[in-house]
């Protein structure tokens, strides 16, 4: 095993040892989330970590340095799940995050800003686990489809065609 940690002498490594998600672009990155100084690109080739990290001047950072969740589209781009700060959409290319945050006043925003978990199904759909339940944005749509729960859901995952959810029971619905 290696083990990477946080030296404050060394601005290429990692940001924090309290890591929480992991996840791989196609280009071999290694994303790392931590949760207290936001998100890690590290380089496998050169060792070095990147950080990225909440800017409150910059809406085009990553909303919050609590970082609870990854996942990597195979177009390279990634999902950040955070607490408090809502779901980020990154662009490796440019380093720039679109925020999905929820809004009171748009049913169709994120159904609230604690994101735990992230998955996407076979039809493209992305399923983001929240304190509240969970949101679906569907390929192409602009808003979410939101399901909200009376507890938390604790695991995701696509079996076939169903969708298991974790939660206060098991529950399977189709997801087609």
């Amino acid at each position: 095993f290696r083990t990477y940690r946080h030296k404050a002498s060394d601005p290429e490594s990692l940001a924090s040892n309290h890591v929480g998600a992991f996840a791989e672009t196609p280009d071999g990155m290694m994303w790392v989330g931590t949760w207290e100084n936001g998100l890690e690109r590290f380089n496998p080739s050169t060792g070095k970590f990147t950080n990225y990290h909440n800017d409150p001047e910059d809406p085009q950072s990553l909303s919050s340095d609590l970082v609870m969740s990854l996942l990597a589209d195979d177009n390279g781009t990634l999902w950040v799940g955070t607490l408090g700060g809502g779901l980020n959409h990154l662009d490796p290319r440019t380093g720039k995050f679109t925020r999905y945050q929820n809004d009171s006043n748009d049913p169709t925003s994120l159904l609230e800003n604690q994101v735990t978990y992230l998955l996407r199904d076979p039809d493209g759909r992305l399923w983001v686990g929240n304190f509240l339940g969970l949101s679906r944005l569907d390929p192409g749509a602009k808003g979410f489809v939101n399901y909200p729960m009376s507890a938390p859901p604790v695991a995701l995952k696509v079996i076939g065609d169903e969708l298991w959810i974790g939660w206060k029971k098991l529950i399977k619905n189709k997801t087609r």
